[in-house]
């Protein structure tokens, strides 16, 4: 296999090759592991959520794919991890307390 030389160009291929040469044992004899987590963690961006590319805009989606190819290259630590947390809470709808579905037995 040929040595990577370049960080992929968008993020779920980035988890796809790093998920697939690590099943195949290939991952470190192909890629640096400190190039390509340094180039996922330079998807962070101010908010604590993660782009698939530069000049891209963080979103969840884009989170999850970064986060597991870090996960891959045992690299998770590269970046903060609480922001992130935040940034993936804030996301979420929050039900209004008088909204809440209750099941009632008929």
């Amino acid at each position: 296999m040929s040595t990577c030389s370049s960080p992929p160009m968008t993020e779920p291929p980035a988890f796809v090759c790093t998920a697939a040469l690590a099943i195949l044992d290939s991952l470190d004899s192909t890629v640096s592991r400190d190039l390509l987590g340094g180039w996922l963690s330079e998807r962070q961006l101010p908010s604590g959520g993660l782009n698939g590319r530069p000049e891209k805009l963080e979103d969840v989606c884009y989170s999850f794919w970064d986060l597991s190819a870090l996960a891959i290259l045992g690299r998770m630590g590269w970046i903060d991890q609480k922001r992130l947390i935040d940034f993936i809470l804030s996301t979420q709808v929050r039900p209004h307390p008088t909204r809440l579905c209750i099941h009632h037995p008929h």
